[in-house]
């Protein structure tokens, strides 16, 4: 997949996932969006962390998924507790 392409399927699932959180759509155009302008997929690495945390994923598995080297940074970066870990 080259830059083009990328570029083009995260602005359409951008896009989509603006309009189903709510955006103003105007004549086939968002008018009012939703989503924070420096939203990026990068951004996305700590929701998929947590996720994994909260699904009970061990956090060695969530380091080798994530591409780190040392567990640390997993658990101290990009991990968040949510509440049903605790319950």
């Amino acid at each position: 997949m080259d830059e083009n392409v990328f570029y083009h399927v995260w602005h359409n699932f951008k896009r989509e996932m603006d309009i189903a959180n709510g955006a103003t759509v105007y004549r086939n155009q968002i008018t009012k969006s939703t989503l924070a302008p420096d939203f990026e997929p990068y951004l996305l690495r700590h929701t998929f962390c947590t996720n994994c945390q909260a699904a009970g994923l061990p956090i060695n598995v969530a380091k080798d998924l994530m591409g780190h080297s040392d567990i640390s940074v997993t658990a101290k970066i990009y991990t968040h507790m949510v509440d049903e870990v605790f319950k």
